[in-house]
């Protein structure tokens, strides 16, 4: 099965995106929105960008006007003049605009704009970008803006451009530079950061990084929540980071989602079709240990696991892998918070490595990490404890796979088909049990104390 994912099946795309269409939207009005009910919000963002790629469909013409509209209003030679704080004399004479979004989140509208400057001499503009990106809160459904104010996702990465990044200067830890952030009243927030596309490449998690590609990432993130470790750590929290045990925070809210969604979980006829090579009967017993525990595995990773700053979304989508003369990048903080460091290991590491690979390194990648942390000042974190924190984060993070997986696949199962809009969840949810089985992830829930 690796790969990790499975083939499109015969039976043609516009009627799979009819189908995941009509199925979110009856959902959606069959009650008030809640978060647990984001799946289905999940998947129809991953429809609209499926829609985009089918060329002259209803759906790419509604996504393009969509995506034009978004600039109406907007000075945009004016505005950009401002956010890079253009030089006495210098102006931009031309700009242009292209839509863009993979590893970008898919709360927001992420545009790439070419920039031409007019100016008094070669020297004036020399070393002005030539490119910038331009972030801005997403106007493609209206039920996106409800997740976004669940999560308050566009403050938490505005903040994070603000008040954490400059504490990570010095660290190994890569991201965009930020020009200019613009709190845009009852929309969010407009970032102008810079492009970092001629930095590296990026790789599809699907396929899964090499450890070459993920080390890189793994100092990266030793480094940054060195900064933040408690007691050690150069730099205090600051207060507006998320907290773990905040229902903000996707290590809260997950779990609480799939714990209220259980029984519906048990009923699903759907978990068979999604077959991801693991018997049903083993997955399920999973499933029941993390629903009986799962308090203890949230007081462990919000709580007694050292908790620092991670970026909770620490995937291959959200990496540009250095070139040989680039160097490696991370996008998209909008669901930044506390938690242990090794949460986000289960995302670089495991979800976003394939099963073999990820078997193959892990032991060599998790020794790199704490090496790393240990290099950087952290200071009585052993390597067992290290271990049992990523133990149960890996648990926590299946209760996320559980939840939008009901949602993805259908209570019974009947948009399975569209493995284009779902292998990636499939993939995680693979690579996870794969993980907690190979490593006896479950151990840990009978450890005393938590």
């Amino acid at each position: 099965m690796e790969g990790d994912a499975a083939p499109l099946p015969a039976g043609g795309r516009p009627e799979a995106f009819r189908l995941l269409w009509k199925s979110s939207l009856e959902k959606l009005k069959e009650k008030p929105f809640k978060f647990e009910d984001a799946g289905h919000v999940v998947y129809r963002a991953l429809a609209w960008r499926r829609l985009g790629l089918l060329g002259k469909s209803k759906g790419a013409q509604q996504l393009k006007a969509v995506e034009e509209d978004a600039l109406e209003g907007i000075d945009l030679k004016a505005w950009l003049a401002e956010g890079l704080s253009l030089p006495g004399g210098v102006t931009i004479a031309r700009v242009s605009k292209k839509a863009i979004g993979e590893g970008l989140g898919f709360l927001s509208m992420c545009f790439k704009i070419g920039l031409t400057y007019e100016g008094p001499s070669e020297l004036a503009i020399k070393g002005l970008p030539s490119s910038v990106i331009l972030k801005m809160p997403s106007r493609y459904e209206e039920s996106f803006d409800l997740i976004a104010e669940e999560t308050d996702c566009y403050r938490r990465e505005h903040d994070f451009y603000i008040q954490v990044a400059p504490a990570l200067a010095g660290t190994a830890m890569r991201v965009p530079k930020l020009y200019s952030s613009e709190v845009v009243p009852n929309s969010g927030v407009r970032l102008l950061m810079e492009d970092l596309g001629g930095c590296g490449y990026s790789v599809n998690q699907l396929d899964g990084l090499s450890a070459a590609e993920v080390a890189p990432f793994v100092q990266m993130a030793a480094e940054m929540h060195a900064a933040f470790w408690p007691l050690t750590g150069r730099s205090g929290i600051p207060e507006c980071v998320v907290r773990a045990a905040d229902e903000r925070s996707f290590i809260a809210r997950w779990p609480k989602c799939f714990v209220a969604r259980y029984d519906e979980f048990l009923r699903s006829e759907g978990l068979a079709k999604f077959d991801i090579g693991i018997e049903k009967s083993v997955v399920l017993d999973i499933a029941a240990k993390i629903h009986g525990n799962a308090d203890k595995i949230l007081d462990r990773v919000s709580r007694i696991a050292p908790q620092t700053v991670i970026h909770s979304d620490y995937r291959a989508d959200n990496f540009i892998v250095g070139s040989p003369d680039g160097e490696s990048c991370v996008l998209d903080w909008q669901l930044l918070s506390t938690g242990p460091g090794v949460y986000d290991l289960g995302d670089c590491v495991v979800k976003s490595m394939t099963v073999e690979n990820g078997a193959k390194h892990l032991d060599h990648l998790l020794g790199l990490y704490h090496d790393t942390l240990v290099r950087a000042g952290v200071v009585g974190y052993s390597q067992e404890e290290m271990w049992t924190d990523f133990k149960f984060s890996i648990l926590n993070h299946l209760t996320l796979v559980f939840a939008i997986s009901l949602d993805g696949i259908g209570a019974d199962g009947e948009l399975v088909a569209d493995w284009s809009c779902f292998n990636l969840c499939r993939v995680m949810f693979r690579r996870l049990v794969r993980v907690v089985l190979d490593r006896d992830c479950l151990s840990v829930l009978d450890q005393k104390g938590g």
